[in-house]
């Protein structure tokens, strides 16, 4: 069902962009995503290639320099660790209350970790990274 919803929507909204003023007549389309497995499924694939959708190269394991989800791993973690959310009100409370009580020193130690992130994405010449 996921793999038709995505589908059906990314095609007409294809034509559309194609058609805008700003676009039409110059370089083709070229659809960027990450390698989330709806992005990568052999009937998205299929379905791109059939409807002439180009898509973007990407690293299966691309430079990782996106702090909010590591913010959100660990709030994961919490959650799992220490609650049990029996239905959805409880979940976003549960959810708002660990996002209030992140400590600011975890926020700053995360920031203070992206210098040594950017330098080994330059390292590795933007080329795949472990951090």
């Amino acid at each position: 069902m996921v793999r038709q919803i995505y589908c059906l929507s990314l095609f007409p909204f294809f034509e559309k962009m194609e058609q805008a003023p700003w676009i039409r007549g110059q370089q083709r389309l070229i659809l960027m995503e990450d390698n989330a497995p709806i992005h990568i499924a052999a009937f998205s694939n299929q379905w791109r290639k059939r409807n002439g959708i180009v898509k973007m190269e990407w690293l299966e394991h691309s430079p990782y320099l996106n702090l909010i989800k590591n913010i959100w791993k660990s709030m994961k973690s919490q959650i799992s660790k220490l609650y049990q959310p029996q239905n959805l009100e409880e979940l976003k409370n549960t959810i708002q209350s660990t996002w209030s009580n992140i400590h600011p020193g975890i926020l700053n130690d995360y920031l203070q970790s992206m210098p040594r992130r950017m330098q080994i994405v330059i390292d590795q010449h933007g080329g795949p990274t472990s951090c």
